[in-house]
């Protein structure tokens, strides 16, 4: 594997006395935060290059089976407290066909000395993890305790979210379909949207901190006028402002928002300014949830991950919309599409395909070869393998708002700034 100037060459090799011979190995293959699109794909290649220790998949025969791999269900948890279930290649042989995960996903549950105890007693050789930045946290935890117990063990990474929000790589498996499957809902949007007098289509997609299936839906599709991004900050009342203009002038308007996307209202009512409470879908006169009293404390509410738990954007814009335009005497109707379950469960295309075969023949060559705390992936469009430890530390992927491609955005949509 080549290596570039963005990324580390060497990773951390196991030792010689870490390395078990190929017909002695088990693999344990278990899958984090992975509800996310192509999971499966990922696996059932994967599974296919382990049963064969890195050659064809003809050569399986020859080697008699010695390469046994288990699916560990349900995130970390399954390591210690699940059931272990057996892979086959007649069993995941159609499996990238379809969406979703066959391993179950999960937050939380990381505890090493527990994970590295069931490793031993099951005898495996070789973990391999799929995930984000939580799970490559976890992954390089787990390595460390493997190292300092002086066990041969190799772990070994998969990098996994829809977001394509992980650092350093080119882009993740999956984000390419959730592009494509995003694109119909916005079109649909706008369907509605000129099908009433002052339509409004809204559209939420994922994206929790990075806006990228936003951004490319949103020029992929071409008939978006506004693009609400987690990077880019904006006020809910210049949104509505903007929006009472675009109606005069058009009478329809077509809305992206990725989940992340919060207002300054909301974010400054987060960091102790005044508290912020999504507008109710039965508001009180004048259209608006009562406000508690400025100065009262609000609480962050995070998961078993520590991933912030958020509001959801998209609700409360419709229902901040409808009473807008409800205070101010005039109609408006709004459509409002979250396809967030549509896509993560639709089937990879092409593109994403591929890439998945690729890390899933990487990774297992890797660990085959000695490897160990490392993840696969590309980098200006090179196959490479990173320390996983540079991987979960390191800076997470962002929408820059002073770049071309956002300036791109802001031309193809005509939205201005609205902070």
């Amino acid at each position: 594997m080549c290596a570039c100037s963005r990324c580390v060459r060497v990773c951390a090799r196991a030792r010689a006395s870490n390395v078990q011979p190929a017909r002695d190995t088990h693999v344990a293959a278990q899958s984090k935060l992975c509800d996310a699109l192509r999971l499966r794909h990922s696996l059932a290649k994967g599974a296919r290059v382990c049963l064969c220790c890195g050659c064809c998949v003809r050569h399986h025969v020859a080697l008699g089976g010695a390469v046994r791999a288990f699916a560990v269900l349900n995130g970390y948890r399954g390591f210690y407290d699940g059931e272990w279930t057996p892979l086959l290649p007649d069993e995941v042989s159609h499996a990238h066909l379809r969406g979703g995960t066959i391993l179950g996903s999960s937050r939380g549950g990381m505890d090493a000395p527990r994970i590295v105890d069931s490793l031993v007693k099951n005898g495996v050789n070789i973990v391999i993890l799929i995930g984000g930045d939580g799970t490559h946290r976890g992954a390089d935890l787990l390595h460390r305790t493997i190292l300092a117990r002086n066990l041969p063990i190799t772990v070994a990474c998969v990098p996994k979210t829809i977001d394509n929000d992980i650092g350093i790589i080119d882009r993740s498996f999956g984000f390419q379909t959730a592009v494509d499957e995003a694109v119909p809902a916005i079109q649909c949007a706008h369907t509605e949207a000129l099908s009433a007098k002052n339509g409004i289509g809204l559209v939420k997609l994922m994206g929790r901190e990075a806006g990228f299936i936003a951004l490319y839906a949103s020029l992929a599709s071409r008939d978006v006028n506004m693009c609400l991004l987690p990077e880019a900050p904006w006020r809910m009342s210049n949104l509505l402002t903007w929006l009472e203009g675009r109606l005069e002038r058009s009478a329809h308007a077509v809305i992206v928002v990725a989940e992340g996307a919060e207002s300054l209202e909301q974010r400054e009512a987060a960091s102790g300014g005044t508290p912020f409470t999504p507008v109710s879908a039965t508001p009180a006169a004048g259209g608006v949830a009562p406000t508690p009293a400025a100065g009262a404390p609000v609480a962050r509410r995070t998961d078993e991950s520590g991933n912030r738990i958020l509001d959801d954007v998209g609700e409360h814009l419709k229902n901040a919309i409808n009473a807008h335009f409800k205070s101010i005497g005039k109609v408006a109707t709004l459509k409002y599409i979250d396809p967030s379950y549509i896509i993560r469960s639709s089937p990879a295309n092409a593109a994403d395909s591929e890439l998945c075969a690729r890390l899933a023949f990487n990774c297992v060559h890797g660990a085959m070869a000695g490897f160990s705390g490392f993840t696969v992936g590309t980098v200006d469009g090179v196959s490479v393998y990173l320390p996983t430890s540079v991987v979960a530390n390191g800076k997470p992927q962002r929408v820059d708002i002073l770049s071309r491609l956002y300036a791109r955005l802001c031309s193809s949509t005509g939205q201005p700034s609205l902070e």
